[in-house]
This record gives structure tokens, C-alpha cells and sequence, in this order.
């Protein structure tokens, strides 16, 4: 019963809405299905339109419409039972305990409602961290085409998912692409490495931050995908490692760079040598949240040790100074031995295609529509301001593009949007999709975003029509 979330009032709108029929259907589904926890019990499901939410509208004893609207869906007995310290969730649901008629509803004897509540209530602590989508969130991403779109808005994630768009977004790509069943992964141990992964993303962070990770995430999954390099040259098991990877990338990101913790001669740099700083951080806590987690256990050492050495090397393969080794290999090894047209890739080759894979996913914003890019750009830029007050306020030279009192120096400023697309986002595009023709679209909305910044680059101030 997870998908009964509490403070999420406007959910009640999808019972009146065209995804009713889809919502009953997803119910049924769920409570005859079978999961890791054991067979659900069997219910009976008696209507879609006697469905009330007792979570998702906290139900009010001295609210004398909610009473009479529930007395309606539940059964004419139902109301005296209102007063009570508890509403049995099943009854809420209008699903009757098996053997039980509807007109037998309002006799229930109390012990017997106490004691189903209670069998539900245990139910939902033990699932609490399992994997069960949000209903309505899972509608929301069917329809609005999660893992299918490649300008999918991942700020949608982060209206409707009680701020955890990454395990919902990580979570539906994994189940709808089967990637769970088919590589023996434990769903619940999953689910619990997901959430705690979201948990160490500083949600004060402007820009990299769990959303940021949403999106690089379904971005990564989608150009996969789409481009067909999945199935075609990547296994299921490179797919949930590249998953894997975008979930990870940045996880505890200061919301500094690395050249801020070398600097600044930090702890966690010289733990790493002053490589990768950042990189290596979110690989060594995530790894070990890995090993306690522990749903990789079905798994072969081989299979596992293929997993940790493609999530490494994507991981570090963010760190912007590995952009143009990233790019240059997959210009030598993809682009030039013309693997478009081959149907089988050496495992060099395969990594050299992941590790673009996520870089074009990582910058992946500029191939947003405009409004999402500004958005995106904005955030960047505050992101790198606060880098350059603490700059400042400790007394180093301010990093480029990180002074807030120095007019048009930020990333929203036309110029160095231009500089930026020139030199990294063109090349890298332009390669990509000259070996996967189907992801086309991202260059086209990148040329559409490099006009608009051009046409603001004599101006004094950039025209942005977005919320900071």
C-alpha cells in the first residue's frame, strides 16, 4: 500500500480523471501479483469509483462530509465505525477481505476490522523503502514518456514525487526495461540503495543536486535507448551499470568544483590524491553503500566485477577535465571504424560509447527546449557564484566565471554560453549523433539554443524570463 502517500491532496483528481480505468487496472494488478515479499493477499477489488485514499487525504472525525461520502462508497454500516482510532486502509479502498459480502461490510465485528488494519499497517512498514511506484506517479511518467522523450522535463519529477525524483525516475526505468528480473536484482535491497543515495545528493545545491541526477539518469537511459545502442551493442547488464552509473555521479557534491577542493587543500583531495576529487568520492561512498545494500548477491564475482569496472570508469569519465580524451576516443573508436553500420563492438569500443554516453547526458541541458535550458543555466550559474563568495570571503583568486560582482562574467552571459557550446557541446554532439542518427533531435534543439544565446551576445544584460 505505498502508493497511499500522505500531503499529496491533489492526487484525488486522477479518480475523477481519463486514467481511472488505468488506475483500477494498476490496483488489480498489484494486489494479485506476486513480489519479493511473499504473494499478496487475496482481495477483492469491488470498483474503481469506491476508492478513497485514506493517506493521501488525511481523513478529518469532524468533518461530516468526509463521513457521509465514505458511509456512500463503503456501505451503509461503515459510518458508526468513524469514530474509532484507526480506518481499516483496506475498507478505505473499498477491497473486502475475501469471503466477505459487500452488505456484511458495517457488521465487521471491531476485532476483526482491528485486526486487518493491523495486518495492513504491518504491510506498509514493511515495504516502506520497497520498490511500489507512486500510482499517480507512474501514470504522470507513462504519460508524459519517461525513457522515451529526449527533452523529457525532469522538473515534472520533482513537482509531484515528495522530492524524490531520482529513485522515482531511477526506479520506473529499471522495472519497465525488466533490468531487475533478467540480472537477478533484489528489488527491496534496490529500492533501500537508491533512497539512501538520494539522501546523500545536498538538495541545497542549486544545480547538482538529486534532481540534477533525475535527469542525467533518464537523459543516459533514453539516449540508450533511443539511439538503439541498447539492444544492438550494449547488454542488459551495461544498460543498469550505465543506470547505475548516472544515479551515482554526483552523489555528497559540495556544490564546488574540483579545482576548489585542490585549492582549498581539502580532506576529501588529498584522500584522493587530488584526482577526480569529486568523482572518486561519489564512487567510494556509493560503492560502500553498495556492499551494505547488498542486492547484487545473485550475482556472479564476474558479472559484479564487469558492473563495478563500467560504473568506475563512466563515473570518472564526468570529470570534466576527461572531456576531450572522452571525445577523442570515441572519435578514434566509434566514429571511424564505422560501428553504426557493425553489429557486434569490442568491449573497448563499448566503453568508449558509455563514457560519451554519459558525458552527452551530463551536459545534456543544452539540448533542453529553451525555457527548461535557462532554467538549467541559471542554476549553474548561482551554484558558481556561491563558489566564488566563499572564494572571496577566504581569500583565493575567484575561479572563472564565479565572481557575482563582476557584470556578464556567469555562465548566463551570452559570450561564455557561446565559448561553452563552441567548444564542448558542438564537437561532442555533432560525433554522437553522426553515429546515432535516431538522437537528431538533440542537435537540432542545440542549435536552436546556440542561436538564442548569440542573438543576446552584443547585449548588456541577458534577456531570461525564468524563476532564479
Amino acid at each position: 500500500f505505498d502508493f497511499m502517500r500522505p500531503n499529496l491532496r491533489d492526487q484525488l483528481s486522477v479518480l475523477n480523471s481519463p486514467y481511472n480505468e488505468e488506475l483500477s487496472r494498476y490496483l488489480m494488478q498489484e494486489t494479485q501479483s506476486s513480489s519479493s515479499f511473499g504473494p499478496a493477499p487475496k482481495l477483492e477489488f469491488r470498483s474503481h469509483s469506491a476508492i478513497w485514499l485514506k493517506d493521501i487525504l488525511p481523513f478529518d472525525d469532524s468533518d461530516d462530509n468526509q463521513k457521509r461520502a465514505c458511509s456512500l462508497q463503503l456501505g451503509s454500516g461503515v459510518e458508526s465505525r468513524l469514530q474509532s482510532n484507526f480506518i481499516s486502509p483496506a475498507l478505505m479502498l473499498g477491497i473486502m477481505p475475501e469471503g466477505c459480502e459487500e452488505e456484511e461490510v458495517g457488521e465487521l465485528p471491531e476485532a476483526r476490522i482491528k485486526k486487518e488494519s493491523r495486518k495492513v499497517h504491518e504491510a506498509r512498514q514493511n515495504r516502506r523503502d520497497s520498490c511500489i511506484p507512486d500510482v499517480h506517479m507512474t501514470i504522470l511518467l507513462n504519460k508524459n514518456k519517461l525513457g522515451e522523450d529526449l527533452h523529457f522535463d525532469v522538473r515534472l519529477c520533482g513537482d509531484h514525487c515528495e522530492n524524490q525524483p531520482l529513485f522515482s525516475v531511477a526506479m520506473h526505468l529499471v522495472k519497465r526495461l525488466g533490468l531487475l528480473a533478467s540480472l537477478g536484482i533484489l528489488e527491496y535491497p534496490f529500492a533501500s540503495f537508491l533512497k539512501k543515495v538520494e539522501k546523500g545528493y545536498l538538495t541545497s545545491n542549486p544545480y547538482h543536486n538529486n534532481l540534477h541526477a533525475a535527469d542525467v539518469t533518464q537523459r543516459l537511459t533514453t539516449i540508450l535507448c533511443t539511439s538503439e545502442a541498447y539492444p544492438k551493442h550494449l547488454s542488459e547488464l551495461d544498460l543498469f551499470s550505465a543506470i547505475l552509473a548516472a544515479v551515482i555521479h554526483d552523489y555528497a557534491h559540495p556544490g564546488k568544483n574540483n579545482a576548489y577542493m585542490i585549492n582549498t587543500q581539502s580532506r576529501v583531495a588529498h584522500q584522493h590524491n587530488d584526482q577526480h576529487v569529486l568523482e572518486n568520492q561519489s564512487l567510494c561512498m556509493c560503492m560502500d553503500l553498495l556492499i551494505e545494500a547488498n542486492f547484487t548477491k545473485n550475482m556472479k564475482k564476474e558479472t559484479l566485477k564487469e558492473l563495478r569496472k563500467t560504473v568506475i570508469d563512466m563515473v570518472l569519465a564526468t570529470d570534466m577535465a576527461e572531456h576531450f580524451r572522452v571525445v577523442s576516443q570515441f572519435t578514434q573508436k566509434i566514429v571511424l571504424r564505422d560501428v553504426q553500420h557493425s553489429d557486434s563492438i569490442k568491449q573497448d569500443q563499448k566503453m568508449a560509447l558509455l563514457e560519451m554516453a554519459i558525458k552527452v547526458a551530463d551536459i545534456g541541458h543544452v539540448t533542453l527546449p529553451q525555457e527548461e535550458h535557462l532554467y538549467w543555466v541559471l542554476r549553474l550559474e548561482e551554484e558558481f557564484f556561491c563558489q566564488g563568495d566563499e572564494e572571496r570571503e577566504q581569500g583565493f583568486s575567484i575561479s572563472p566565471l564565479c565572481n557575482r560582482q563582476t557584470k556578464r562574467n556567469g555562465p548566463a552571459a551570452g559570450e561564455n554560453q557561446i565559448g561553452f557550446f563552441d567548444i564542448i557541446c558542438t564537437p561532442t554532439y555533432t560525433a554522437f549523433v553522426e553515429v546515432f542518427p535516431l538522437c537528431s533531435s538533440l542537435t537540432n534543439q542545440l542549435r536552436v539554443n546556440d542561436k538564442y544565446w548569440r542573438s543576446h551576445m552584443e547585449k548588456k544584460e541577458t534577456v531570461i524570463e525564468v524563476e532564479r
